[in-house]
């Protein structure tokens, strides 16, 4: 009987305890000014490999710019991976430690008008690094992914981008 509350308890703890992931509003269109961009056009494919990611890279140096605030974490994961939905995007991305410097890389995936972004992960190492969507959200079919390193430290990070 005791064994039996345990896990009723255990049981609608954790149920209390889900979070949602709501995806944030859209950003307008207009990139910041001292961003590199390239942008290019992905066509309708099964998978798009790395060479077709538009990726904006900054790198922002101590006394030039304030940071927000970014809680650090070495993951991300938005959405779920159904049993019918395909690895749309895989990609990595890695950058080696710069003094006194917070580096930043914009990883955008576009993807023709058919396709459904359904779930995004980002798994990272763990050194204070971060990564958040800052543009698109689920549901779409273009999404931003920007990862940021902690001040003097460096990022390795896997993203895959999973819809149908």
């Amino acid at each position: 009987m005791k064994s039996f509350l345990v896990i009723a308890l255990l049981a609608v703890t954790a149920a209390a305890s889900v979070i949602t992931h709501e995806a944030p509003e859209p950003a307008a269109d207009v990139l910041p000014e001292g961003w590199e961009t390239q942008e290019l056009q992905v066509a309708d494919a099964d998978e798009v490999p790395m060479s077709e990611m538009a990726v904006f890279i900054r790198k922002v140096l101590l006394a030039d710019e304030e940071m927000p605030f970014v809680a650090p974490r070495s993951g991300m994961s938005l959405g779920n991976i159904g049993a019918s939905d395909r690895l749309l995007s895989a990609s990595t991305h890695s950058r080696n430690p710069i003094a006194n410097q917070v580096q930043t890389v914009n990883v955008r995936y576009t993807g023709s008008s058919s396709i459904i972004i359904l779930a995004v992960r980002a798994y990272g190492s763990g050194q204070g690094a971060s990564a958040r969507v800052v543009e698109g959200y689920l549901g779409r079919n273009s999404i931003t992914i920007q990862l940021q390193s902690a001040r003097g430290r460096g990022f390795h990070y896997r993203i895959e981008i999973w819809g149908r």
